[in-house]
């Protein structure tokens, strides 16, 4: 099953094992549940090629505690998007401050409701879902934008080709080696204009890896109407 269609997968981190038992007992009808005891097991998971949809995450722990985590995780662009609900023992106002001023999304105070836990975790996907939706619409705006303008921009220099090919393939009717290269111009151009309609035709935002640059560029066929 692919992430897209899978349940969100939510990361619990916490020392305690009876805190995990209980908190992956609340979420593991609706989410996937996975967990990690410690920082360095959690950053792991978060870097790996299934990053979670959320963090839960508690404070007092060994070696690297809640805070050092989650100032770890909002610190990298390519994890701060990640929604973290600190849920702790810790009820004072400054250790929630501390923890929304880290970037945490939501704090909880334990024990906690299993209620609760459910309609905080709901939000906050529900809210990154809205902004990562809101995101790719931006993405595709831009795209058909920029496909809009190249396809103006190449709509005549192609069509001026297309004409002095099939002008110069009608005076010259020996057959040499010239019509065959006037016939490879031709065609290309015919390739040209074929893939300035895909771009016209782009309703999604899809990308592929591009093997030159280790970058990813966007997959016209996939992202247009005849994809």
């Amino acid at each position: 099953m692919s992430r897209e269609t899978s349940a969100p997968r939510i990361l619990i981190v916490d020392d305690v094992p009876a805190n995990i038992k209980v908190l992956g007992g609340t979420l593991k009808a609706d989410y996937d549940v996975i967990f990690a005891t410690n920082g360095e097991d959690a950053l792991a998971i978060v870097y790996s090629n299934q990053p979670p949809d959320l963090i839960l995450l508690d404070i007092m722990m060994p070696d690297m505690d809640g805070y050092e985590l989650c100032e770890m995780v909002k610190g990298d662009p390519r994890t701060r998007d990640i929604p973290i609900i600190f849920i702790s023992a810790k009820d004072a106002e400054h250790d929630e401050t501390k923890g929304l001023s880290l970037g945490a999304a939501d704090y909880i105070v334990k024990p906690f409701s299993p209620a609760i836990v459910k309609a905080r975790v709901e939000t906050q996907l529900e809210r990154r879902k809205a902004e990562q939706d809101r995101i790719q619409k931006e993405k595709l705006e831009a795209v058909i934008e920029i496909a809009g303008a190249v396809c103006h921009e190449l709509n005549q220099p192609m069509q001026a080709l297309t004409t002095y090919a099939e002008l110069l393939l009608t005076e010259n009717q020996d057959g040499d080696s010239r019509n065959r290269a006037l016939e490879k111009i031709r065609d290309q151009v015919f390739r040209m204009r074929d893939i300035t309609r895909k771009l016209n035709s782009i309703t999604r935002y899809e990308t592929m890896d591009y093997v030159f640059e280790g970058k990813k560029i966007i997959d016209i066929d996939r992202a247009s109407h005849s994809g």
